[in-house]
């Protein structure tokens, strides 16, 4: 009896080492906290794509139908390799389910290995999930130019000259300098990005002011540049026979009355 136990034991282990490889392997990982399954078959690779530092921590899971923890007798050992690979933090290097932080992971592609054995066994082919971590874009826009108070602010372009759509916050402004934030799109690797439109107080022109004259007397044509520096145009016309509120127009759109 010891001898024909020891003659079938060799078939025995070719027999379960068959089965384990000819079984299909489930690969899961878990985005937001909903479980994604993919069915596949031993020496397969999986691809995941997402955006860095985009829900950068993953919970990943293998052979799940057999159990909560895999295979029974199974043993699974993970790793990651890619640029910088020593980034990726393993919640552990032995076990199923596990975690992978990638806050710190630069952007780049990246393989998750799990090798299963079984009661020492090898029970198969390494399967492998590609990680494709793609860089954050930063939104691009014309920077608008500083205007005067009451002015007229354009909206800003809800999509960015590096093709980023989003919305602003908050909500124009057109009478003080403020910074905006723009959020792109959920679904876009894009991070958001602000810009200051500066709003410049009014300033109102100053002059010296015309001495009272006799009717008739030389009325001198009134300065077109102000004592501070602005420039514009009077009206109406001088009038030497009577008085008048002459307005002074600045070429920036204010308006200053001075009176003869």
């Amino acid at each position: 009896m010891t001898k024909t136990s020891n003659l079938n034991k060799p078939k025995i282990i070719m027999k379960q080492l068959k089965t384990i490889l000819n079984k299909k392997l489930f690969f899961l990982f878990f985005v937001l906290g909903s479980a994604v399954s993919v069915q596949a078959q031993t020496n397969q690779s999986i691809t995941e794509t997402f955006c860095q530092g985009f829900s950068t921590v993953r919970n990943y899971a293998i052979d799940t139908v057999e159990g909560p923890n895999g295979t029974p007798g199974s043993t699974y050992t993970w790793s990651v390799t890619g640029p910088n690979s020593g980034t990726a933090v393993l919640s552990a290097s032995i076990g199923n389910p596990i975690t992978i932080n990638w806050a710190s992971a630069p952007s780049g592609s990246y393989i998750v290995h799990v090798l299963e054995t079984n009661n020492g066994c090898p029970a198969a082919l390494e399967v492998t999930l590609n990680v494709v971590i793609t860089p954050l874009a930063t939104p691009a826009f014309t920077q608008v130019s500083a205007i005067c108070s009451g002015a007229t602010l354009t909206a800003l372009p809800t999509t960015s000259t590096n093709g980023i759509t989003g919305t602003w916050s908050p909500a124009l402004d057109n009478t003080a300098t403020t910074t905006y934030t723009f959020t792109p799109t959920t679904g876009q690797c894009a991070t958001t990005t602000t810009m200051t439109i500066t709003v410049n107080p009014n300033i109102a022109p100053a002059f010296t002011q015309v001495s009272a004259l006799c009717s008739g007397e030389t009325l001198s044509a009134l300065p077109t540049t102000s004592t501070n520096g602005i420039t514009g145009t009077w009206s109406p016309a001088l009038d030497n026979t009577a008085t008048t509120t002459y307005t002074f127009t600045p070429t920036t759109g204010h308006v200053l009355q001075q009176q003869q």
